[in-house]
């Protein structure tokens, strides 16, 4: 809501300053002026800041599901170990084994609450803040821990499917054990598996993509460089106010929504420098939109005419 009453403003009057010297014009631009400072300082402070906030609280709830899962099994592991029977030779140790793996993954999420606490409290006072981001070596400890947890699924699997399975008569809490530490796997694995379901999927898209991207025409003819030094260029605001000396009145574009490079598709600022074809007035573009699709190709973008002085 913030960013929207500060943008709003700046939409509304900035098209119809023009090169009016008047007081209130004086006292509009520096309203402007001052909403858009705010603005900035929203962007480089507010919002890192929440979104620093959401992901260190995002890791404590990881640490908190961990730790409770570790705990659990544990004594679960404890209890069950007891009977002594079967089950507990056959499920103890792969129980042994998620236990471990959930000490590490706890270890991991500690030092990144930690790395994340360290990052905000070293932005506290900067004028400009940054996001977190997880540090290389954390990332590979994760997928390290990622194909670990994955051998921990595929032995619970098979220890939970197979047809020598008789925990639920022999020993009942280690069957439930079993059924709750699989259940907790999949869901661990549900964002990293829809990850990688994800980039197998958008592989073809990028290849059809990019085989089928735009080429260059070979009829396309670049402009002469005399050309494109002899092209009128302006400030697009200085550009309407001399069009509006010579016919008061006159809109140049139908409406302020028009009032953008059909190249980038970027809105138009008072400061900005547009260059004007000969073909119309009305085709006008950034100085550098239109200088690079000039050097391709020498017709204008718009009516396809010729471009030539």
């Amino acid at each position: 809501m913030y960013e929207q009453n500060l943008r709003q403003p700046l939409i509304q009057y900035d098209y119809n300053l023009g090169s009016d010297q008047s007081p209130n014009s004086y006292q509009l631009r520096n309203r402007l002026q001052q909403e858009e400072i705010s603005y900035r300082q929203y962007q480089t402070t507010h919002i890192p800041d929440r979104e620093n906030q959401e992901i260190l609280a995002n890791a404590k709830r990881q640490m908190a599901l961990d730790l409770i899962a570790m705990v659990l099994t544990s004594v679960s592991y404890s209890i069950g170990m007891g009977f002594g029977d079967l089950c507990s030779q056959r499920i103890g140790p792969w129980l042994e084994l998620f236990i471990i793996y959930q000490s590490g993954i706890s270890f991991l999420n500690l030092a990144q609450i930690f790395a994340i606490q360290g990052h905000i409290i070293e932005q506290i006072g900067l004028p400009s803040r940054v996001i977190y981001e997880e540090s290389k070596i954390l990332t590979v400890l994760k997928l390290l821990t990622s194909l670990v947890l994955i051998y921990i699924l595929i032995i619970g699997n098979q220890m939970y499917f197979s047809q020598q399975n008789n925990c639920l008569l022999t020993n009942k809490l280690f069957f439930y054990t079993l059924m709750f530490v699989l259940i907790y796997c999949y869901f661990q694995l549900m964002i990293f598996s829809l990850v990688v379901v994800a980039f197998i999927l958008l592989i073809p898209i990028f290849l059809y993509f990019w085989c089928t991207r735009r080429q260059i025409d070979s009829n396309w003819v670049p402009s002469s460089r005399d050309v494109l030094i002899k092209l009128k260029k302006t400030r697009f605001g200085k550009f309407l106010s001399e069009e509006d000396k010579k016919e008061p009145g006159k809109q140049i574009f139908e409406s302020e929504s028009e009032q953008f490079c059909s190249i980038c598709l970027g809105n138009y600022t008072m400061e900005d420098y547009i260059t004007i074809l000969p073909c119309d007035e009305r085709h006008a573009f950034h100085t550098g939109c239109i200088e690079l699709w000039l050097n391709k190709n020498c017709i204008c973008p718009l009516c396809k005419k010729p471009v030539e002085l």
